[in-house]
C-alpha cells in the first residue's frame, strides 16, 4: 500500500507538470546514464567525494598520457568551458533554450565518436574540447530548461531530486555494464574501454531524435514583444552587478578550482595508488548510485519544506568523510565505503544547483549559468596543469585534502545568502 501511494504521488507530480518537463525528464535520465558509462559517478558529484572512476580519464592514460599530459588536456577542457559559456548562456536566454539543448545532445554524439577514433592521447584533444562544451550544455543549460519547465517554485527541489533518483535507478546497472564490457574486451586497456564509446553513440543518437521531435520552446521566448535590443555585454553587465551573484561566484569558484582540478585524478588514485580493478570500480559506482537513490527524494522534500541551505549543511560533512576514508583505505574494498558516503555529496551538490539557479528570474538563468561557467572555466584553467605537476612530485593523498579546505569559505558565506525557497521573482524581465 505504501509503495502504491508513493508511486501514485510521483505520477500525480509528473502529470501536473508541463510537457517539456516530461520530455526533459526522460531525455536527461537516458543521457546522464549513457554518459556515465565512461564519465563515472565522480564527474556527476560536482567534485569532491569519492565515486566511481572515470573510464574517459583511464582511456587517456592507456593511450599513453602521463599525469602532466592529463592535466594539460583537462586544462584545455576548462578553456573551452570559458570560451563557450558566455555566448551559449546569452543565446539560451535571448533566442532558444530548445536549440541550445538540442545542440548539446548533438555534441554528446560527436564526443564518443572522436574518442573512438583516437589512437594516441594527442588525438583525443578535439574530443576533450567538444566534451567541455557538451558537458556545459547537457549539464547547466538542460538543468535550466528543466527548472523553467517546473510549474511551482515549491516543486523545484523535488523535481531535481526526482530526476536524479530516476537517473540513479537506471544508473545502478551502469557501473556493472561498464565493468562487464571492459572485462570482456581486455580490461583497463585501449581496446577494453573503446566499446563503451560505441554504446554511447547509439544511445545518444536515439535521445537526440526523441528530443528533436518532442521538445517545445519555453514560453517567455515565444513572445516576440519581450525581445530586447541589449548587446551581449550589456546583458552580462546586468548579471554581474547583482550582489548575491558576485558573492556566490567568488566563493564557489574558489572551491571548484580545487575540486575540479582534482576530478581527472581521482581515477588514477583509485587504480594506481589503491590498486582498484574494474570490479572495484563497478562496485564503487553502484553503491554511490544506490546512496543517491536512498537519500535524494527524502532530502529533496526536506529542501522544499525547510529550505535548500539546511540540506546543504546536513550533507556536506559526509563529503569530507568520504575523502578521508578513500585516503586512509588499507585495501581497495574500503573505497566502496568511501563511494557510498560520497553519494551524500551528490545530494548536497544538487541542492546547491537548485538554489543557484533560483537566485535570478527565469529570464536571466541562461546568462547567469553562462557567466558562472565562464568564470569557473577561466579560473580553473591552471588547476589541472598544476595538479598534474604536483601529482608526480607529492603524495597524492595530500592533494585530495585541498577541496575540503577550499570548501570552508563557501560554507562561511552561505548563511549570508537568502534561501531561495522564499524568494519570489517577477515574471517579466
Amino acid at each position: 500500500m505504501i509503495k502504491t501511494n508513493a508511486l501514485g504521488r510521483i505520477r500525480e507530480f509528473i502529470e501536473r507538470q508541463t510537457e517539456n518537463f516530461k520530455v526533459l525528464l526522460i531525455s536527461s535520465v537516458v543521457t546522464n546514464s549513457h554518459r556515465n558509462l565512461t564519465l563515472g559517478q565522480a564527474a556527476a558529484s560536482g567534485g569532491g567525494g569519492a565515486g566511481g572512476a572515470s573510464y574517459q580519464q583511464l582511456f587517456l592514460r592507456t593511450l599513453g598520457a602521463d599525469s602532466q599530459q592529463i592535466g594539460y588536456l583537462n586544462s584545455l577542457n576548462r578553456v573551452a568551458n570559458a570560451v563557450f559559456a558566455l555566448p551559449l548562456g546569452w543565446l539560451s536566454d535571448r533566442f532558444s533554450q530548445r536549440k541550445v539543448n538540442l545542440f548539446g545532445l548533438l555534441l554528446g554524439i560527436i564526443v564518443p565518436i572522436t574518442f573512438l577514433l583516437a589512437t594516441d592521447w594527442s588525438q583525443a584533444i578535439p574530443a576533450m574540447v567538444i566534451d567541455a562544451v557538451a558537458t556545459t550544455m547537457l549539464g547547466i543549460f538542460v538543468t535550466i530548461f528543466y527548472i523553467n519547465a517546473v510549474k511551482e517554485t515549491s516543486d523545484r527541489a523535488t523535481a531535481m531530486s526526482l530526476r536524479n533518483t530516476l537517473i540513479s535507478i537506471v544508473g545502478l546497472a551502469v557501473p556493472t555494464l561498464s565493468a562487464i564490457v571492459v572485462s570482456h574486451f581486455g580490461g583497463i586497456t585501449v581496446e577494453g574501454i573503446r566499446p563503451l564509446f560505441i554504446i554511447q553513440i547509439v544511445v545518444g543518437a536515439s535521445v537526440f531524435l526523441y528530443a528533436f521531435f518532442k521538445l517545445k520552446e519555453v514560453a517567455f521566448l515565444q513572445k516576440k514583444e519581450i525581445e530586447q535590443k541589449k548587446s551581449i555585454f550589456q546583458d552580462y553587465k546586468e548579471i554581474a552587478r547583482i550582489p548575491v551573484v558576485q558573492k556566490w561566484t567568488v566563493t564557489k569558484c574558489l572551491r571548484m578550482f580545487f575540486a575540479n582540478s582534482l576530478l581527472p585524478f581521482y581515477s588514477l588514485f583509485y587504480v594506481e595508488v589503491k590498486q582498484a580493478n574494474e570490479i572495484t570500480i563497478a562496485a564503487m559506482g553502484t553503491v554511490a548510485t544506490l546512496g543517491v537513490l536512498i537519500f535524494l527524494v527524502p532530502l529533496g522534500r526536506l529542501a522544499d519544506k525547510y529550505g535548500r541551505k539546511k540540506v546543504i549543511y546536513l550533507t556536506r560533512p559526509f563529503n569530507y568523510l568520504s575523502i578521508f576514508v578513500a585516503i586512509l583505505a588499507p585495501s581497495p574494498e574500503y573505497l566502496i565505503v568511501a563511494a557510498f558516503l560520497g553519494a551524500l555529496n551528490s545530494v548536497s551538490f544538487l541542492m546547491e544547483i537548485t538554489m543557484e539557479h533560483e537566485l535570478v528570474p527565469e529570464q536571466q538563468r541562461g546568462r547567469w549559468g553562462g557567466f558562472l561557467f565562464f568564470i569557473m572555466g577561466l579560473t580553473g584553467i591552471p588547476g589541472p596543469i598544476l595538479t598534474g605537476y604536483l601529482w608526480q612530485r607529492l603524495n597524492p593523498a595530500y592533494l585530495l585534502l585541498l577541496p575540503i579546505l577550499a570548501d570552508i569559505p563557501f560554507i562561511a558565506v552561505l548563511p549570508t545568502i537568502p534561501d531561495t525557497l522564499k524568494i519570489e521573482h517577477k515574471k517579466e524581465a
